[in-house]
């Protein structure tokens, strides 16, 4: 007889254990479908633009290559115009947040430049990729009178 009553609460404690694993799987299936509508709407938008039937007209929009991995170019103090316009170029093409921005170039930092930027942000941390740029370039820019043509 205690066989049976243990039989009985084991039994008992299976179904709880299905109810729950039915119910989260039925909370999985919800949050998946509301991502792939989320999904479908973004994808949606971004072909708003479509293609243009006339290849010279064609929108730039429209060319999506995803797959192509950018390497980003380290800076060790020399042409910095080049290197903060690579920069540009490369958090532009990846859509990266200003923040992100600051953390991917000292990274990518070398020689004099790295204590540069210790000294610079112990006493004043950078608030925007804009702000670092700046610095960088009055740092180690051409002056006026090496590079007028910049100063125009």
């Amino acid at each position: 007889m205690v066989e049976n009553t243990r039989l009985k609460d084991l039994d008992a404690n299976v179904k709880k254990i299905l109810e729950l694993v039915e119910k989260r799987d039925q909370d999985y299936f919800a949050r998946f479908a509301k991502l792939e509508l989320a999904l479908e709407h973004v994808t949606n938008k971004q072909s708003i633009g479509g293609s243009n039937s006339n290849a010279t007209n064609a929108n730039p929009q429209t060319f999506q290559v995803c797959n192509i991995k950018l390497d980003f170019p380290r800076f060790d103090g020399l042409n910095v115009l080049q290197w903060i316009f690579k920069a540009d170029q490369f958090f532009e093409y990846y859509s990266t947040p200003d923040l992100h921005c600051l953390i991917i170039a000292v990274v990518h930092m070398d020689k004099d430049v790295v204590p540069w930027f210790q000294m610079m942000s112990k006493n004043n941390p950078f608030q925007s990729w804009a702000a670092f740029t700046r610095a960088l370039e009055l740092e180690f820019g051409p002056s006026a009178f090496e590079c007028p043509r910049y100063f125009v």
